[in-house]
């Protein structure tokens, strides 16, 4: 659905030469010129005027031009401005020196349809006696004429005694206009058009975070901004300001954006829950303005709060264990995903599962090596909200048999909650990454086992990681590193960081080739306002290379 404001009729100022000079890249090109004889008039345009005599937008008769080539009666020399289709001009503004020293010819400014602007005081007659006439001139005031109506303005020299040819001069010019500044007032009584709404923020679904719309927006005077509404009200701090984009010394000061052009929104300015979303273009007046869309979009920005109940069982001589829990009531976006974690030591797995109604149970979760885990599960919501911590913890213990490389000793079955502890690498809703091996013992001795089973064996070789990441101003995240020649397999290259309060990772994979190992990875929405940014590269380790998990330094790029 469309909705046009109210048409009130909005208004621009378009300026030149002189007025235009405080614009960055000014095009300076709302006057153009036009004559019917070439050979007669010359034309200058030399912005920012001087104040001589022949400088600003500049006419004059050429010197000594041959009879048969000076102009005939009706034949001119002008400078026009024009409004845009369906634009009127309502005043004009202007600083210039207009004046002849050959009757035959005349000075002007006039409206489109040829009537004379300022009551005349434009077309310059010389008084009796007198040897030329002059109006205006360098530091006199501006002429300001308002109540206009018209498409077009015009300042000019004709040739008007019948019967004969103009002068034009031979040693000075006959004629002279010179335009040293002007600001064109030009109302726009039309709205914009915009069709054509839509993209993510319209496909359905809940949304968070920054989502894009896409719009069809034009208008004759261009687009100026693009804003979004919500229920009816503009929503604080989500319009997109094209202002940079306008030259207002054009008729047309604003360019129209791509059909198409996409626009985002930053859903965390709105509230939780659904809502009514327009897109609005404006114009280059900054108060004609079209709204489209009226569409309802469902928003949740808030991670779900932790399971309860949390149970784990298995363990003991079992290599999986399981793990149930309630879900707690959401007010928005229902639950969609439980993310896992389970450490011991410094060997870590990860995961997830689908996780929806009052309750779950995640089953079969398998453990790397024997050991004492502490168990972590939070929950991501179908917008995909999701926050470490708010995870709820327990633990397991696993007995792997003797000799087979376990962990820490006794104890079987379900094992006590552990107190909540907060690992220095959570993981991402994206799937389970290698386990890591951990460089001392598995994890603590257990009571009640009988005996303690043997430590794995340290492999004699040290990975060696090392690497630099950068981060490019588009958001992608670049790592280069080495690592032991003799090391085989993936490097788990690991951003964190805190991006509008929430906790965020993203882990991606790079083989390693002869020694070297290479990632990119786009960064998450939202990536430059990040907080406590932190980029890891991991070596799960290998019977011949030790594990190990290196720091990056993170640096910037304009790349």
């Amino acid at each position: 659905m469309v909705t046009p404001t109210a048409a009130l009729g909005g208004s621009y100022d378009v300026v030149s030469c002189d007025r235009a000079s405080s614009i960055v890249g000014a095009a300076d090109s709302a006057w153009s010129y036009r004559t019917d004889n070439d050979a007669s008039f010359t034309t200058l345009h030399e912005c920012p005027s001087s104040g001589a005599l022949t400088s600003g937008l500049t006419l004059t008769t050429r010197l000594n031009v041959p009879l048969a080539d000076r102009p005939s009666e009706g034949q001119l020399s002008e400078w026009r401005l024009s409004a845009p289709t369906g634009t009127t001009i309502a005043r004009l503004q202007a600083t210039r020196d207009v004046g002849i020293r050959d009757v035959s010819l005349r000075t002007y400014a006039r409206d489109a349809a040829g009537w004379d602007l300022n009551d005349g005081s434009e077309t310059c007659s010389i008084p009796g006696g007198q040897a030329a006439c002059d109006v205006g001139g360098p530091g006199t005031p501006a002429i300001d004429v308002t109540g206009l109506n018209t498409t077009a303005v015009r300042y000019g020299i004709e040739c008007f005694d019948t019967g004969t040819r103009c002068g034009t001069g031979s040693i000075l010019t006959s004629a002279w206009v010179n335009l040293y500044g002007t600001t064109v007032t030009i109302n726009d009584p039309t709205n914009p058009s915009v069709d054509a709404v839509g993209g993510p923020l319209f496909s359905g679904g809940w949304k968070r975070g920054t989502v894009s719309a896409t719009a069809t927006a034009s208008d004759v005077t261009g687009i100026k901004s693009v804003r979004f509404y919500s229920d009816g009200a503009l929503v604080p701090g989500a319009t997109i300001d094209r202002a940079s984009q306008c030259d207002y010394s054009t008729v047309a000061p604003c360019a129209n954006p791509a059909a198409g052009a996409s626009f985002a929104l930053d859903t965390s300015l709105l509230s939780d829950g659904s809502h009514s979303i327009e897109v609005a273009a404006v114009d280059a007046t900054g108060t004609n303005e079209t709204k489209a869309g009226g569409q309802t979009v469902q928003v949740d920005n808030t991670a779900p709060t932790k399971p309860t109940h949390l149970e784990v069982t298995g363990g003991g001589a079992s290599a999986s264990f399981d793990v149930a829990f309630d879900v707690p009531a959401q007010t928005h976006a229902p639950v969609a995903t439980a993310m896992y974690e389970a450490c011991s030591g410094g060997l870590c797995i990860n995961g997830s599962r689908p996780a929806s109604g009052t309750s779950a149970t995640l089953t079969g979760i398998a453990l790397p090596a024997g050991g004492t885990y502490a168990v972590k599960v939070w929950l991501v919501d179908a917008a995909g909200n999701g926050n470490y911590n708010n995870a709820a913890s327990g633990s397991v213990t696993y007995l792997a048999p003797s000799g087979g490389g376990g962990g820490g000793g006794g104890g079987g079955g379900s094992a006590k909650p552990a107190a909540p502890t907060t690992p220095t690498t959570p993981t991402e809703p994206s799937g389970p990454p290698a386990p890591t091996t951990p460089s001392g013992p598995n994890g603590p001795n257990v009571p009640n086992a009988g005996t303690v089973p043997a430590q794995p064996t340290r492999p004699a070789t040290r990975a060696a990681v090392t690497g630099a990441a950068k981060v490019s101003k588009t958001g992608r995240l670049t790592v280069d590193g080495r690592i032991s020649r003799a090391a085989r397999g993936k490097v788990v290259v690991t951003y964190r960081a805190k991006v509008r309060g929430v906790w965020t990772t993203k882990s991606v994979k790079a083989q390693i080739r002869g020694g070297r190992y290479h990632a990119v990875m786009r960064l998450p929405s939202g990536w430059k306002h990040a907080r406590g940014v932190k980029v890891t590269a991991r070596y799960a380790g290998s019977r011949t290379v030790a594990a190990q998990t290196k720091r990056l330094k993170v640096t910037s790029t304009t790349g």
